[in-house]
């Protein structure tokens, strides 16, 4: 599946739940996240998706390591 597809995914079903899911851009910063992710009552998360054959940058190999 391709990345667009799996973000499509993601963010049908966050607004399913009464979420907002929006795109990030940091440009000029490598390894940014590439959605934050709103649920009630206030939680957030930091979401970044790859395909099934995405590869992580070096930079979130470092905040993601046992991933």
């Amino acid at each position: 599946m391709k990345e667009i597809n799996t973000e499509r995914l993601l963010v049908d079903g966050i607004t399913a739940m009464g979420g907002r899911c929006l795109k990030l851009n940091f440009p000029g910063v490598a390894g940014a996240p590439d959605r934050l992710v709103l649920l009630p009552p206030g939680v957030l998360h930091f979401v970044e998706l790859k395909s099934a054959s995405g590869r992580l940058e070096r930079s979130q190999q470092v905040l993601f390591p046992k991933l």
